[in-house]
């Protein structure tokens, strides 16, 4: 999982990636904005912090739907590899989202979490959690 949350008002901006079973990616990227001096965690580091924090870990793939499950038995089935994978399939991520929100001061804050794309290579960073690729005030 990737997420990033940014505030527009002094572009404090918190993100993790390569995170796994955690309910909400968003909120833990949140309290790397909120309660740490660095802007972005992933992988190991990430998943250490969200301990730390108390986040609730899921138990390994709580998080995976049927439809998801079908997809990646298509793609090993169908596909020798990533790349004729996202030549042939739609590059929109149905598990991607987003938010945005403006206060009575006009201050932007805006969200993106996503759970990445069939077949996937390990360690893939999506643009959800890249700020000004995926998130941007």
């Amino acid at each position: 999982m990737d997420a990033a949350i940014m505030n527009g008002y002094d572009l404090n901006a918190g993100c993790v990636s390569v995170a796994r079973d955690i309910m909400h990616p968003i909120s833990l990227a949140r309290s790397v904005m909120d309660k740490t001096r660095h802007t972005y965690l992933a992988g190991e580091g990430a998943m250490a912090y969200a301990q730390t924090e108390g986040f609730e870990i899921l138990p390994k793939g709580a998080l995976v739907t049927e439809n998801a499950k079908k997809a990646l038995d298509e793609f090993k089935t169908n596909y020798a590899n990533v790349s004729q994978f996202l030549e042939e399939a739609s590059l929109a991520s149905p598990g991607t989202v987003g938010a945005v929100a403006i206060d009575a001061f006009g201050n932007v804050a805006a969200a993106t979490s996503t759970g990445g794309i069939t077949g996937k290579m390990a360690g893939r960073i999506g643009d959800s959690s890249l700020l000004g690729g995926g998130t941007l005030c």
